[in-house]
């Protein structure tokens, strides 16, 4: 080789060994990048397909919440759930789009559709509660059946009669899934309207609601006849609030009560947001002792109009609170409570819901649960709740799907002690459903008792009480 080209080959080897030396530190410092998701991939990575992402995306959702993330794969892998998820999570998509994606990754494995869909033989139900629940799940499922190509029927009461529901079911030929409440449904299946041997996912939702409200005997002929084969279907169910009674209801078999014993075993998810209040909804408390109490709901809202709900523990109570801001003319109210019928409910709910003023909605804890009121900025407590649950429902009414809110609530002296352990407990980002209005609770020796010398202890001082300001001293000259 000539002397030249070598000392050549000499120098672009240390010159290449002095770059890779120089350059190898340098890639080590940089920091990786990461790429984030796009909305559409965030849906994607759940596995509920082309369509149903296409359909999320029509909606304006950006991102599935956690309570969609924490639920969905498992809906998906055909596991027993019992999820417990904060209101406002979105726990009713959190069942519908992997059940809808179910039923169409069932249609893939047939040859004919008309192996999977047979007249009166819905393939999945969702039972509710309520109508009014019932007509909103049903209103979700519809848009998503738009992309989905699925058929949805509804079976409750209100505006359509037993027999006008009778005729529709038989009318329209088969469809996909139903969304009903357990007495009309019953009532169908009965009358040999409706019958459950396509039925490959079962979802309670509210199931709290039923328990407590004696719908078991219906829940107990629904699952024994869907579960009890040789080709079971899911069972999904859904609360917002995990209390004593639901988990002994679904408890370990052999130490349930006999009446709960038809209740499969289930997984339970629950989120981290159970039981606590968002730290996007503030929360402002009003003491009204030797107050003029409707004057200081007008004070409140005077103070700030917004669109608000004003919950009171009576129907009576709701008429005073009602009549008085109509009197003074202070925003635009609507009612909503037990002494009205379903279709005076459903008008003044629509009404509130239209209309496009600051109006308020004066309601019992009927609207406290399963109902989507949008844009609700501001709930007010006329009456305080009698227990933390009732708190959580009728606070869990605003600060939803990620937008921010405000909770006030008057308090009269009997409501001091639950007042302002809530209070604690959301300052503190603790669960607040096992407070106690009894102040013993809270004394040495209670359930709830916190020592006052550790630094939790300080955080939990009596917030409903000012602190008195220390005298102040002169000096002496």
């Amino acid at each position: 080789m000539h002397p030249i080209s070598a000392a050549a080959m000499i120098l672009c080897l240390r010159g290449a060994r002095a770059l890779r030396a120089g350059v190898r530190p340098a890639l080590q410092r940089a920091p990786r990048r990461r790429v984030a998701l796009t909305a559409t991939q965030d849906w994607e990575k759940l596995g509920i397909g082309d369509k149903l992402v296409e359909a999320v995306g029509a909606m304006g959702l950006s991102a599935p919440t956690d309570a969609q993330r924490d639920a969905i794969p498992g809906v998906l892998n055909g596991e027993d759930l019992l999820f417990a998820a904060e209101t406002g999570s979105g726990k009713t998509l959190a069942y519908l789009l992997p059940t809808i994606a179910r039923l169409k990754a069932e249609e893939f494995n047939v040859d004919k559709l008309d192996e999977l869909r047979r007249p009166n033989r819905p393939r999945a139900l969702v039972l509710v509660p309520t109508r009014e629940l019932a007509a909103q799940v049903q209103a979700v499922a519809k848009e998503l059946s738009h992309h989905a190509k699925l058929s949805v029927r509804g079976a409750f009461g209100g505006s359509d009669g037993v027999g006008k529901q009778r005729n529709t079911l038989k009318k329209r030929g088969a469809y996909d899934l139903l969304i009903a409440t357990p007495g009309r449904f019953e009532k169908l299946w009965d009358l040999g309207d409706v019958h459950l041997s396509k039925c490959s996912v079962v979802v309670v939702d509210e199931v709290d609601t039923m328990l407590s409200q004696g719908f078991g005997a219906e829940l107990e002929k629904v699952l024994k006849a869907t579960t009890e084969r040789e080709k079971p279907a899911t069972v999904v169910t859904t609360t917002a609030t995990l209390t004593k009674a639901v988990r002994r209801a679904f408890g370990d078999l052999s130490e349930r009560d006999e009446r709960w014993r038809f209740l499969p075993e289930l997984r339970t998810v629950e989120t981290r947001g159970l039981h606590k209040a968002t730290d996007r909804c503030r929360l402002e408390l009003v003491d009204v002792v030797g107050k003029d109490k409707l004057e200081e709901l007008l004070v409140v809202l005077k103070r700030a109009p917004e669109k608000c709900l004003i919950f009171c523990n009576t129907v009576n109570s709701c008429r005073a609170a009602e009549h008085f801001l109509s009197e003074r003319n202070a925003c635009e109210t609507f009612s909503y409570h037990g002494e009205l019928n379903s279709r005076e409910r459903e008008a003044s709910l629509k009404a509130f819901r239209d209309d496009d003023r600051d109006g308020a909605l004066v309601c019992t804890d009927l609207a406290a649960r399963g109902l989507d009121i949008p844009d609700v900025d501001h709930v007010v407590m006329f009456d305080f709740p009698r227990n933390p649950v009732d708190y959580l429902h009728r606070a869990g009414r605003t600060a939803r799907a990620g937008k921010s809110g405000k909770v006030t609530a008057l308090v009269a002296k009997a409501d001091r002690v639950l007042a302002s352990a809530i209070q604690r407990a959301v300052l503190n980002g603790e669960p607040v459903d096992a407070l106690s209005a009894d102040k013993k609770a809270y004394l040495k020796g209670g359930a709830l008792h916190v020592p006052s010398k550790s630094a939790k202890g300080r955080a939990r001082r009596d917030l409903s009480r000012a602190r008195k300001p220390k005298p102040k001293t002169r000096r002496s000259r």
